[in-house]
């Protein structure tokens, strides 16, 4: 019976969720480490903060207890409060859930609401944060903070580094020494930071308001494949000619409706010209037919293609010729 247990326990279950529990609970002891769970602790947005309030046990406390006690053990004591020196290691503890405390719910020293408007909440940085206004307004906890907080305690950098190595180390280059990978992976994964800032900080700087409106490189290049639907593309990069279209008799029309002129029957022709510029128009096609052979000028028909606009002109002027 007991090896059935250990048979089912060691075997992974069927369903995905089930799968990917197990895989995580597997391996979670060393991505959830002492140094990542006082990272979480001390992390200053109020989705985590909210967080740390609901999920914290007693487990989350002992590892916190043992990080306390590890960074105030020589050579690395506290020094930034002379009072520290002087306190036990229960003592220490003591301050530093008591000073967690009132992080936790905001009161003195950290009763103040600009503290929690700054940017450095915004943004997540937490060491700079508690570097402003933990580090001297407390005895124990700003001292942890600041050094727990600005360390990478999770895996998204490891990630990352690993990912700058498999672009360095590839088949050809497979016999690269450690020395040389990392240093290489390091340049490597440096310059993606600096080039994805540099593309940050070029986005950010356009303008999206407004009838000049920026687009990035992306926007430019997003077509929703439209094609595939026999959109024309290259007609719609080009940007439409704004009209404005005078919907009443204007002043002059009153004299060129009563005059066979090409000249007046051309302006005429132009006014209630077609707005949708397409060339397939059936209705602006039948319009100028209309127009053209009964000489009816009513703003009422108000479109007509370019194209067959330009055939019209031209017959028009062709007519004033003879």
């Amino acid at each position: 019976m007991m090896n059935d247990d250990v048979a089912k326990a060691t075997r992974p279950p069927k369903s995905f969720g089930q799968l990917f529990m197990w895989h995580w609970d597997k391996r979670k002891h060393r991505i959830e480490h002492e140094y990542a769970i006082a990272g979480w602790t001390l992390c200053v947005l109020e989705d985590v903060r909210k967080d740390v309030l609901s999920r914290m046990n007693g487990d989350h406390q002992s590892a916190i207890d043992r990080v306390i006690n590890r960074l105030h053990a020589p050579p690395c004591a506290n020094t930034t409060n002379p009072a520290v020196l002087s306190m036990t290691e229960a003592d220490i503890l003591d301050t530093f859930w008591n000073e967690f405390k009132a992080y936790q719910y905001c009161t003195y020293p950290y009763d103040v609401a600009s503290c929690w408007l700054s940017q450095d909440v915004v943004k997540g940085d937490s060491y700079l944060w508690h570097e402003k206004y933990s580090l001297r307004s407390t005895k124990v906890l700003g001292f942890v903070a600041c050094r727990v907080t600005s360390k990478l305690c999770g895996i998204g950098a490891a990630e990352r580094c690993w990912g700058g190595v498999k672009q360095i180390k590839t088949v050809k280059r497979s016999h690269l020494s450690g020395e040389s990978t990392e240093k290489r992976s390091i340049i490597f994964a440096n310059a993606k930071v600096t080039q994805g800032r540099m593309k940050s900080d070029r986005v950010q700087g356009l303008d999206f308001r407004g009838d000049n409106v920026s687009f990035g490189d992306d926007d430019i290049n997003f077509n929703l494949e439209l094609e595939k639907f026999g959109v024309d593309m290259e007609a719609l990069k080009h940007v439409p000619i704004r009209r404005v279209f005078r919907a009443w008799v204007e002043d002059w029309e009153e004299e060129a409706r009563k005059k066979n002129d090409a000249v007046y029957e051309a302006k005429l022709l132009a006014k209630l010209s077609c707005t949708c510029r397409m060339s397939a128009c059936r209705f602006c096609a039948q319009l100028a037919t209309f127009c053209v052979v009964s000489g009816d000028m009513s703003p009422t028909f108000s479109v007509m293609s370019q194209t067959q606009e330009n055939v019209v002109s031209a017959k028009v002027s062709k007519r004033h010729d003879i």
